[in-house]
Order: structure tokens, then sequence, then C-alpha cells
């Protein structure tokens, strides 16, 4: 593999956890204004909504563990691998668990419509 391909691919991965940050940053605020004042948010809503803007150290913590498995003599492939991966995963968790989160309390309003 050429030596700047696993750089390509840690950078990669940091862009991505960024993006998904920034994505459910922007989720949790239109879907803040979108619920009617007043209304008691389910737990899970309230956690993703609380603890939205502590999950850009991700990021950062991908960045800084890549870089030491770049920087080691060995190279270490399976940290670096292991550190995108966990990357991708938590990218597409964030998300995920954002868009399910602040599903809920709509589920109450369709009910109330049928």
């Amino acid at each position: 593999m050429a030596p700047k391909v696993p750089l390509v691919r840690l950078l990669t991965a940091v862009a991505v956890t960024v993006i998904a940050c920034g994505f459910v940053s922007l989720y949790d605020l239109v879907s803040s204004l979108s619920i009617e004042r007043g209304r008691v948010l389910p737990a899970i809503t309230v956690i993703v909504l609380e603890y939205s803007r502590y999950a850009y150290v991700v990021p950062v913590l991908v960045l800084l563990l890549g870089l030491f498995f770049l920087r080691r003599r060995d190279g270490d492939p399976v940290g670096l691998e292991c550190t995108i991966s966990i990357a991708w995963l938590s990218a597409l968790f964030w998300i995920l668990l954002a868009v399910w989160a602040w599903q809920i309390p709509r589920i109450h309003n369709i009910a109330e419509h049928l």
C-alpha cells in the first residue's frame, strides 16, 4: 500500500465523523424548533440534545489515535484499521441515534391523528 493511502483513509474517516456531528447538531436544531413548547421529551431525545456538542470530541480522538498509529515505526496497520472502523461506525450510529431519538416524540402525534 502506498504510504499516503492510510493518511487519506484516516482523514476521510475524520471528515465523515465531523459531518455526522454537524448533521446531528443541525437536526437537533430543526427538530427542537418543530416540537411544540412545553412538551415533555423522551429521555433519549434529551440526552441526544444535551450531549450533541460533546460528540465533536470523537473526530479529534480519531485523528490523534490515527496519527499515533501512523507515526509508529512499524506502522501498526491493525490499530489504524480499528481506529478508522470505529470512526465510521460511530458516525453511522450517531446519525441513526439522533434520527431515532427525534422521531420518538412524533409517534404520539401520529397516533393522535388516527
